[in-house]
């Protein structure tokens, strides 16, 4: 077992210690997931590369995973029984969280990093992104990215095809802070990079696209943030070239404090896709293990997208 593995079994001992409630759900060496244990030790070793090794690093890490965990199963909770999303208003979520530095830095980021070392569901779309997404990348191509948050993906992007080039666009000015440190303790080259702060669905945001367009284009766990997800799957299409790939990831019937558009099921989200123009290459839809009720299903989704023409 390596030196990340067995960081990995001590940071879920910590978490089932000090906040039993949510240990039931974390991925380990008993749970049906076990085999993707590896690459969720990888995650965490991302998150020290970010945030430092010490112990005082991973005990903020795991404080701020405990948090978005603690909100995700009471707002879930009530969604269960009230069948719609609390937030209803994007502009204030943007005030009041995405442009809040002591809230995106103090638990926000850190805590949804982590959830791909801990959360299942989300460790097994990292698995899916790596193997059917960023596989295929080509080696020299432009990559835009719509939501950089924690900055994950774009640095297993960006470690897998060392040729690649990338834009990232955000609205949260510690997202982009985030992003860039997380760029620059991973040794990723700043020729490579540019991040842009704005809306990416605004017409007048000058991306520096590359003639013809972007060769591929992400956009994770955004869908679901915004009033009109329509048009963020619009201006994927739009910035990719002909042949481009999309990767996207969102969920179905499933509650945060940002969460605002309500999916009812995987078919909604595709319709969504198939409307702006995309085939659907690959998906993985997986539902949230321990939720049985007659007409809702809470559900993780990730695909990768073409755009035929």
């Amino acid at each position: 077992m390596s030196d990340l593995q067995n960081l990995h079994r001590r940071a879920v001992e910590l978490i089932a210690d000090r906040w039993p409630l949510i240990r039931g759900g974390l991925l380990n060496e008993q749970s049906s997931d076990a085999e993707l244990l590896p690459l969720a030790a990888q995650v965490l070793g991302a998150y020290q590369t970010l945030r430092g090794e010490g112990d005082e690093a991973l005990t903020k890490g795991l404080e701020s995973f405990a948090h978005i965990s603690f909100d995700f199963m009471r707002l879930q909770s009530r969604f269960m029984r009230k069948g719609v999303y609390r937030a209803t208003e994007p502009g204030r979520i943007n005030e009041d969280l995405y442009q809040s530095s002591e809230k995106m830095e103090g638990y926000y980021l850190d805590g949804l990093l982590l959830t791909y070392a801990f959360w299942p569901n989300h460790t097994r779309i990292l698995k899916f992104f790596r193997e059917q997404f960023v596989s295929d990348l080509p080696l020299d191509g432009h990559l835009l990215e719509v939501g950089t948050g924690h900055g994950l993906m774009a640095v297993e992007a960006l470690s897998m095809r060392d040729g690649l080039r990338y834009v990232g666009v955000d609205i949260s000015p510690s997202s982009l802070h985030t992003t860039a440190l997380h760029f620059e303790r991973a040794g990723v080259d700043p020729a490579r990079t540019s991040l842009l702060a704005g809306d990416a669905t605004d017409p007048g945001l000058d991306l520096n696209a590359p003639t013809g367009g972007f060769h591929a284009v992400m956009c994770c766990e955004v869908l679901e943030h915004v009033r009109e997800p329509q048009r963020v799957l619009a201006s994927l299409y739009d910035a990719l070239r002909p042949s481009g790939r999309a990767f996207i990831t969102t969920v179905a019937n499933l509650e945060a404090e940002d969460h605002v558009y309500l999916y009812n099921n995987a078919e909604h989200i595709r319709e969504h896709v198939r409307a702006a123009g995309f085939t659907i290459e690959q998906e993985c839809c997986l539902g949230l293990p321990g939720y049985d009720h007659p007409t809702i299903e809470p559900l993780n989704y990730a695909a990768v997208l073409l755009r035929a023409t």
